[in-house]
């Protein structure tokens, strides 16, 4: 299980590393462009935001197994009292549930401005807008992933403590993709590369390692966990 988790892990990483950089023309809408701006870019990129878009949703189909093999690493290794890596588990579900919505709401948008929408600018900017404070929101699900599994990883040991403190090293950056939804220039896209990058980097290492990991290891700590 631990394997597939890591294939899996990679799968998302490569996956997210396409979606985030997919190349669109001009910036992302943010809360400083006006209605006519955001319309454009939809319209512009109808195609673009199509594909990065049902890409994107793959990444949190193949996330979910790879959280599933973490938390069966951490999780025996954890004391009574002490549910981290629970944390982390929740965090990347509630990370799915919200930036499907925000996936969902970006392609009808995309099909939206050049159809049904095209020349309503404010409809399109106003939703726009939502979409953009749910991305800000589903960054925080995504720092609880990362921080519960880093904190996990720290407090039980059975992670090297690099990997655990480049997980919370990526939910700092994380969260900077809060504040990058309500912002504009320099911060925005520090926040947008930043909290993608923290994300993916973490769990392309965290795959690696959980590929080259003996399955017989994760099995008798289990195995002690339970006897105890």
């Amino acid at each position: 299980m631990v394997r597939v988790a890591g294939f899996a892990g990679i799968a998302s990483a490569l996956f997210g590393f396409f979606a985030a950089f997919f190349p669109i023309e001009g910036q992302f809408p943010n809360v400083s462009s006006t209605p006519g701006q955001v319309a454009a870019f939809y319209t512009v990129n109808h195609d673009s935001l199509i594909v990065s878009s049902a890409v994107a949703a793959l990444i949190f189909v193949v996330l979910i197994p790879f959280a599933a093999g973490e938390y069966a690493m951490l999780r025996p290794r954890e004391g009574e009292g002490s549910a981290w890596s629970l944390v982390g588990a929740l965090g990347i579900v509630g990370a799915g549930v919200v930036f499907s919505v925000y996936g969902a709401i970006n392609l009808g948008l995309a099909y939206a401005a050049s159809g049904p929408l095209k020349g309503q600018e404010g409809v399109i900017a106003a939703i726009a807008y939502v979409s953009t404070a749910l991305g800000g929101f589903g960054s925080v699900f995504l720092a609880l992933f990362l921080a519960g599994f880093g904190l996990a990883g720290l407090r039980s040991g059975a992670a090297p403590r690099w990997s655990s403190w480049l997980a919370l090293a990526g939910a700092a950056l994380a969260f900077t993709g809060v504040a990058g939804a309500f912002s504009a220039g320099f911060w925005n896209e520090v926040a947008y590369i930043g909290g993608t990058l923290g994300l993916l980097v973490w769990v392309l290492v965290e795959s690696v390692r959980m590929i080259r990991a003996s399955p017989g290891a994760v099995v008798s700590v289990a195995r002690r966990a339970v006897r105890s």
